[in-house]
Parts: structure tokens; sequence; C-alpha cells
């Protein structure tokens, strides 16, 4: 049961990762229709808003794994611990197996899409964005060392079996009706 109450941070995660793509997984693609049609005036706010609001998601995932916290017990009363976030071992390198769902959505648009000059921006833009939080995730485990006790990532693949148990049967569906 502890580690599905761990599951909560692993949505949190995943809500933020999905929020950057959608965010940020169009901006280049907008922006170039936007010059080449000469509407840029128009969409300012929105472009500006989308861009904002995808490096706001950008900093709270790079800042939960530049500097990772797990706290010791359940509740607020607890003491911290360093590198501790309730169970949730930000730079667990079994995590990326939940940056892989970021993966699976851009490979998702890029079947489903009709190959244009824009939705192969978007595709590449989501790869790019995807394979950049997978990488810097790794980096952080293995070279900056931002490694945790043996006791606090013992069962850090928990919350990761968790999410796919849950998820999959709506990526099969998704992939399966598409």
């Amino acid at each position: 049961m502890n580690s599905f109450e761990k599951l909560v941070a692993i949505v949190r995660l995943v809500l933020v990762e999905f929020l950057l793509m959608l965010f940020w997984f169009t901006l280049p693609s907008n922006l170039l229709k936007d010059i080449q049609e000469n509407t840029v005036a128009s969409d300012l706010w929105f472009l500006i808003t989308v861009f904002v609001l995808g490096a706001l998601c950008m900093f709270w995932l790079i800042r939960t794994m530049i500097r990772p916290r797990l706290q010791a017990g359940v509740g607020y009363t607890q003491p911290l611990v360093r590198y501790s976030f309730k169970g949730f071992c930000s730079t667990h390198p079994t995590y990326i197996f939940i940056d892989a769902a970021l993966l699976l959505w851009a490979y998702a648009f890029t079947e489903f899409s009709t190959h244009t000059v824009y939705e192969d921006l978007r595709t590449t833009t989501g790869y790019a964005i995807a394979l950049f939080i997978i990488v810097l995730r790794l980096f952080m485990w293995f070279v900056m060392r931002y490694k945790f006790t043996k006791e606090q990532c013992t069962n850090a693949w928990k919350p990761v079996m968790w999410f796919w148990i849950i998820v999959a049967p709506f990526l099969i569906a998704i992939f399966v009706l598409g």
C-alpha cells in the first residue's frame, strides 16, 4: 500500500510532463505558421502564455531532478530528510519508464498525423522534449550522483508498476482503436 500512496507523486509528475508537452508541443509549429502567414501580432498573447506556462512546467521538472527531496514519513509533522519527497525518488532511473509515456504520445501523434510541415515540427518537438527529460533524469542519477540511499529507493519501481497497470489498458485501447 505504501507504493500505491507514491502513485500520487507519479500522477503529479505525469500531469506536469503532459502539460509541458501540451504547451511546448505546438509552440514551434504555431510560431512558424504565424510567421509564414504574417499573423504573429494577433497570436502574440497566446504564444507568450503558452511559452510561460511551458517554462513553468519545465522549471518544476528540472527543479525536482536537481534538488530531489523526500519526506521521511507521512504527514507534515515528520522531519525532512535529505533527498526525500514522500518516498518518491525523483531522479531514480526507473522513472524514465514514466517519461516513456511522453515518447509514446509523440509516436502516436506521428502515426495519426497527415505529415504536413507543421505536424512534423510538432512531433520533432515532442521527441526532443521527451528525450531531454529522460537524458536529464539519467544524467542527474549517474553523472551528478543525486542518488538516494539503498533504503530510500528500495521500492522505487513499484509506483512505476502501478502507473503502467492503470494506464496500460487505456494506451492499448487508443492504439488498437486508432
